[in-house]
């Protein structure tokens, strides 16, 4: 590769590169149209066995993991499992706070769980249906 044909993709880079929260902390993101910023790299709980998943995300969750997307599908039927994971994990790390020396009151980064609608889905009233579902799940 050539640096010419290379430029498209440095430019693209810088403009998704970001540093999210302190400036010790080089997490990769996207600026999203509403200002969030999004992590670009994950974990993906999709295909994983849903007894395994509490266990994955609570160990994937720790501060030294530094995870703070997780991916998973509509499709997958594990959206209320992880949601449950999520919700657990979240409840004892207000106890044990993430981030900061032990009795640290340092609030935990944001964590981003995304979902997607199944292709069988599609078309406006569908999705508003299946998304509503993820979100009750």
């Amino acid at each position: 590769s050539t640096p010419t044909q290379l430029l498209p993709f440095l430019l693209l880079l810088a403009r998704v590169y970001s540093t999210y929260g302190d400036d010790d902390d080089d997490l990769l993101t996207f600026k999203l149209n509403n200002g969030i910023h999004i992590p670009l790299v994950g974990m993906g709980v999709g295909n994983l066995q849903h007894e395994l998943i509490p266990q994955v995300v609570s160990a994937n969750l720790m501060p030294a993991q530094d995870i703070r997307l997780i991916d998973t599908a509509h499709n997958s039927h594990n959206e209320q499992i992880l949601g449950q994971a999520v919700a657990s994990f979240d409840a004892a790390s207000r106890v044990q706070t993430r981030g900061g020396g032990g009795g640290s009151s340092d609030k935990p980064p944001p964590l981003h769980v995304l979902t997607k609608v199944w292709y069988t889905h599609l078309g406006y009233e569908r999705t508003k249906i299946s998304v509503q579902e993820s979100l009750d799940q």
